[in-house]
């Protein structure tokens, strides 16, 4: 492996890959215990509740939605199973699944790299559970932080907006589009500097505050390369699910059977791209001496 002190992009996926495939077993091991149970129960979900067979009284929810003027209009249009189950499957994944995950790849990660010990399975599973309670608050309070931040900004764009709309018609229209390409641009912002915030939390055990603050300092002046980042590995990880999908569909070409694909390849290449953060983490620490 190159120096963790200099890592390029084609570096980590590189280091990513070497040892996503040293400690392939852990990484199969963390899928089975963390991430099959949710996608167990997200079949289940998918096959019982979310089917066409069991939403066919609700099949022209699509049109009612795309047809809704107010925010309670496209609530009443989604199907009841589709409002209830998605966003609770969502709370599972994004409070237990992700920062589970995370955790107990990042510290093998970390231990191979920075410290260049194999870290057990059983320890990095034990150290996940441990600062998971933290991991949680952390990732409800980003966010809270997140969801006051746009509500402020959707205000002041909205009172803005109507201001203007005494003088123009159009130039309130200019207002609210530029509103909403800063918001999306101001979102992207605060993603990429929150990103290691789990891992932060994780393998420092800090609270949230110093943690953010690290995590700003982390994605400070690499906001282009965090981009560059991101990009590849949802063209990496898009690849190799499509060329797995594509040889599972050819040997299991039914419905139950690309079931089954889409779990075990779920479970083969969600645990790279866990590998692939914690490996940038790393880099990017290093890189600002922090």
């Amino acid at each position: 492996m190159p120096s963790h002190t200099s890592f390029t992009l084609r570096d980590v996926f590189q280091v990513s890959l070497a040892v996503y495939r040293r400690r392939f077993r852990t990484m199969m091991a963390a899928s089975a215990l963390i991430l099959l149970p949710f996608q167990i129960l997200n079949a289940y979900v998918q096959l019982r509740f979310l089917s066409s067979a069991s939403m066919t009284d609700a099949s022209n929810w699509v049109s009612r939605l795309q047809s809704a003027r107010t925010i309670g209009q496209m609530l009443h249009a989604i199907p009841a199973p589709y409002a209830t189950w998605i966003p609770l499957l969502t709370l599972v994944y994004v409070l237990l699944v992700f920062p589970l995950m995370l955790a107990m790849v990042s510290r093998v990660v970390v231990g191979m790299i920075a410290r260049g010990i194999d870290v057990p399975t059983a320890d990095a599973g034990n150290d996940a559970f441990r600062r998971l309670p933290l991991v949680i608050l952390t990732i409800v309070m980003t966010i809270v932080l997140y969801v006051v931040g746009s509500g402020i900004w959707t205000f002041a764009v909205s009172l803005l907006a109507s201001l203007v709309a005494g003088i123009s018609e159009a130039l309130a229209y200019v207002v609210t589009v530029l509103g909403s390409l800063a918001y999306m641009i101001a979102s992207l912002w605060f993603f990429l500097h929150a990103l290691f915030l789990p891992v932060v939390v994780a393998e420092e055990g800090v609270g949230f505050f110093r943690a953010i603050r690290r995590c700003f300092r982390i994605a400070r002046g690499d906001l282009w390369r965090l981009l560059g980042f991101f990009v590849l590995l949802f063209v990496i990880c898009s690849i190799a699910q499509g060329v797995l999908t594509l040889f599972g569909d050819l040997l299991f070409p039914s419905s139950g059977g690309a079931l089954l694909v889409s779990l075990l390849v779920s479970l083969l290449t969600t645990p790279f791209v866990y590998v692939a953060i914690s490996v940038m983490y790393l880099d990017m620490r290093t890189r600002k001496h922090i």
